[in-house]
């Protein structure tokens, strides 16, 4: 494993271990999604839809959602979330 693929695969496990997970109440089967917001640049994203694709082929029960967000919206965007959480929203 690269140098530069190490953080991306350190993300992409905290999310997951993030991740909500809600009853399907047909059968009772419990399905997860996993929202990622980035703002990489077109290669480094194509990297990532790699792996998330890679990802939910051995996990189809988790889906994971790609956001991708202009740079100088980034930190906005994730500063409202921490915001939220510790507000008390749920997934």
């Amino acid at each position: 494993m690269s140098q530069n693929s190490k953080p991306l695969v350190l993300i992409i496990l905290l999310l997951l271990l993030l991740a909500g997970c809600q009853s399907d109440q047909d059968t009772g089967a419990l399905r997860s999604s996993v929202t990622l917001w980035h703002s990489w640049a077109p290669s480094e994203a194509a990297v990532l839809d790699k792996a998330i694709t890679q990802f939910e082929e051995l996990h189809p029960e988790v889906d994971v959602i790609v956001v991708s967000l202009p740079d100088d919206e980034v930190l906005d965007v994730f500063l409202d979330a921490l915001v939220a959480m510790a507000s008390g929203w749920r997934c």
